[in-house]
């Protein structure tokens, strides 16, 4: 019989720790969002709408990528401070690639990486 393959993932809208905890050597990722839209400046004319868009269009490039490594595991959690976590949890809802990924979110604080993957075996019951 296969193991079960599992995940934690910590995130808000900037970065995302991942944890595999999959097998006894427990492995961390992280991936950051891509906010150059911080560096814009006003002075080249862009307007707020074009801005949020740009921003919008950031967002889905960060939870595409995490979509992309969260289809090949058997579960998954999703947790952090912000709504993130819920933000993504819906847009892989509408995914059909992750139908049999069982996704689970909960509310977390700030932690360090440390107390994230003290998290995640805990909820895991590892």
């Amino acid at each position: 019989m296969k193991a079960s393959t599992k995940m934690g993932i910590w995130l808000d809208h900037t970065i995302a720790y991942l944890f595999d905890i999959s097998d006894s050597n427990a492995e961390t990722l992280t991936i950051k969002a891509d906010n150059k839209h911080h560096e814009i400046k006003e002075t080249q004319g862009l307007d707020e709408s074009n801005t949020q868009n740009k921003e919008q269009d950031q967002l889905s490039d960060y939870f595409k990528r995490l979509t992309d490594i969260i289809q090949k595991f058997d579960e998954v959690l999703l947790f952090g401070p912000t709504n993130a976590k819920t933000e993504l949890f819906n847009q892989l809802n509408k995914n059909n690639r992750i139908a049999k990924t069982n996704v689970e979110v909960k509310q977390s604080e700030r932690m360090t990486e440390n107390q994230m993957m003290a998290f995640v075996r805990t909820h895991f019951g590892l």
